[in-house]
């Protein structure tokens, strides 16, 4: 399956179909940007792309955590809360990511 062969079938379709109902001589071609094929697509990959940003940003704030308590020597109850918190928000982005944009 090819995806591009098919947006092109679904043209031509649409084309002919506006050429055998000529209105006064002129091929009328209409069509919505939500009806496309890509379009919907690209809004599944800017959700997944959000959400793999979401876990590269805590992941950095968690590994500047990490760093952070080694360079000092100790783990307050701040530094071990915002690295539970950036940690567990990594792990269930990760199950948000395949669940809802893992190969269907």
């Amino acid at each position: 399956f090819d995806k591009e062969i098919f947006e092109k079938i679904l043209h031509l379709k649409t084309i002919r179909k506006n050429i055998e109902q000529r209105s006064k001589g002129k091929i009328i071609i209409s069509g919505s940007l939500k009806d496309n094929i890509s379009y919907r697509q690209s809004k599944e990959h800017i959700g997944q792309f959000l959400v793999f940003g979401l876990v590269i940003l805590f992941a950095m704030i968690g590994i500047v955590t990490v760093i952070e308590a080694f360079m000092f020597g100790f783990l307050s109850v701040v530094i071990s809360y915002n690295m539970l918190i950036c940690f567990g928000a990594i792990v269930v982005l990760y199950f948000i990511n395949k669940a809802y944009f893992g190969k269907r």
